[in-house]
């Protein structure tokens, strides 16, 4: 604004000396003459100014976008740095980025800071740290039912995920992000053992016997209780039930052949194996049944897992989403304040942006249709 205010002072100066001698001057041919030299003059110093503004601007920034022939006379005339082609080119919504290391992270914030006014660098870079630091806690630490992290981590790891959340943090906010994440793992700790420690309440059970008619006067006896909680479905349950009664209907035949007038059939039946035979088939369907129970429900374990990962991805996806929306406004009104401040005229700024809007939403739909085909190639060949 100084300088703006400076440079118009001395245009008035200038102008006052010029005209001052055309006023005293009564010759018409003279003050036309003088008219003319003076205007050539005054062409020539601005041509000469302007030229060594262009230069100053072809110097710093490359001209290669548009393969013309090096003039710049809007925004759009001016390429981008590689770092900001590159965010561009990933695009809010195709080949996004969704795991990167902290000073990949770090890093970017910098950048994006550098491309800021001086008075805002401190802004951005603590701004960006906050996020930083907000996210990593969220996708790293987690320890809530909500984020679907793993609970049951060692001490060692748990107090080195402490101290690498705090390192990303600025120095002045080291010691409370490290004392607030011991306070955390405290808590969740403490609560982990309560729950363990709980006695778990059990119901007995009347035990029914096929051999005694009297079921109601039997006493209750206790049930053993069971390391694992199985979980089965109907037809699961259901061929449970079927060996279950096959195995109890051999026992009771078995049972009723043990009287005084079937005891010579039940040592013919017992000497040819038959029974034993089935028995030893029953307990291999037992068996297997069990194996396949068993991973089947690893299998849902696992595809829970992998549900709770895609909702977390999805959620990273569309937080990076606002984040690369955020960062080119933000590299927009960047640009915008560096071409004002280098003095470029202020009726072009409404039509570089319009530029810059044309040219971002070009690189997103050709993104869109590189995706698509390379989605579509994809298939085909799976196929």
């Amino acid at each position: 604004m100084h300088k703006r205010q400076e440079r118009d002072e001395t245009s008035t100066d200038f102008q006052l000396k010029l005209f001052l001698p055309l006023l005293h001057d009564q010759h018409v041919v003279h003050k036309k003459t003088r008219w003319r030299e003076y205007t050539g003059r005054i062409d020539h110093v601005v041509d000469y100014l302007w030229q060594g503004e262009l230069r100053r601007l072809r110097s710093q920034f490359s001209t290669t976008r548009r393969g013309s022939t090096g003039v710049v006379h809007t925004y759009g005339d001016i390429a981008l740095p590689d770092f900001v082609m590159k965010t561009l080119g990933l695009g809010p919504k195709f080949a996004v980025e969704k795991r990167r290391t902290p000073t990949e992270l770090l890093a970017t914030v910098r950048q994006v800071a550098n491309c800021a006014p001086p008075e805002d660098t401190d802004r951005c870079v603590s701004e960006g740290l906050d996020v930083l630091l907000r996210d990593f806690v969220m996708k790293t630490l987690g320890l809530g039912p909500k984020f679907a992290v793993e609970k049951r981590r060692t001490p060692t790891e748990l107090l080195a995920t402490v101290r690498q959340v705090a390192n990303c943090a600025p120095p002045e906010d080291t010691d409370r992000c490290v004392s607030e994440g011991l306070d955390v793992l405290l808590r969740e700790s403490e609560d982990f053992a309560e729950t363990e420690a709980r006695e778990r309440t059990r119901i007995p059970k009347r035990v029914y016997s096929p051999a005694s008619s009297d079921y109601e006067n039997e006493a209750e006896s206790p049930i053993k209780e069971k390391t694992k909680n199985k979980t089965t479905s109907g037809a699961e349950a259901r061929l449970l039930q079927l060996l279950k009664s096959k195995k109890e209907n051999m026992k009771r035949q078995a049972k009723n052949q043990d009287g005084p007038h079937s005891k010579k059939h039940h040592k013919e039946a017992m000497d040819s194996g038959r029974l034993q035979g089935a028995h030893e088939t029953i307990d291999n369907l037992e068996e297997q049944v069990e194996k396949k129970s068993t991973i089947i429900r690893q299998l849902r374990k696992q595809n829970e897992e992998k549900d709770r990962e895609m909702a977390q991805l999805r959620r990273l996806n569309m937080e990076l989403q606002d984040k690369v929306i955020s960062a080119l406004e933000d590299m927009k009104d960047c640009y915008r304040a560096r071409l004002e401040h280098q003095g470029v005229p202020a009726g072009v700024l409404p039509l570089a942006v319009k530029q810059m809007n044309h040219f971002i939403v070009e690189k997103l739909s050709d993104i869109e249709k590189l995706a698509k085909r390379a989605k579509d190639n994809q298939g085909v060949a799976e196929v």
